[in-house]
């Protein structure tokens, strides 16, 4: 029995923040998966109880993030970026490589992401506020 969604469940969908991100995980491979909660999706991943790939790969740490403006967007920089080699998804963090423009994705930083349970690669920029 499907469940119907209502108009107000869609609209707050759309409200919700979407991530696409990149884990890297035992023997080299890299798991690219979307969330509307990195934390709480790191300690899922952590703990064996989110995909089946990372129950099998154990995720090292999140070497990227991006904030994506919905879940399609997300959905489609995540089918994008699994098409990836290995290599070009190392790429992608280090700044090596792009990402489309069409995407339209926003870098998450490690202070954004200070209470993941997979411990964070990327670096935030300068604090402009002189903090």
């Amino acid at each position: 029995m499907t469940q119907k969604t209502s108009a107000s469940q869609r609209k707050n969908e759309g409200e919700r923040r979407w991530y696409v991100y990149l884990l890297e995980c035992e023997g080299g491979s890299i798991y690219t998966g979307i969330t509307t909660d990195l934390r709480r999706r790191m300690t899922e991943h952590a703990a064996g109880t989110a995909a089946r790939f990372t129950r099998a790969f154990s995720p090292l740490r999140l070497r990227a993030a991006w904030r994506c403006a919905d879940r399609s967007t997300a959905t489609a920089a995540e089918n994008w970026i699994k098409r990836l080699g290995s290599k070009q998804k190392r790429q992608l963090d280090s700044g090596a490589g792009s990402i489309p423009n069409r995407y339209d994705l926003t870098p998450v930083c490690r202070r954004e992401l200070s209470h993941a349970a997979v411990p964070a690669d990327r670096s935030c920029p300068p604090d402009r506020s002189g903090r």
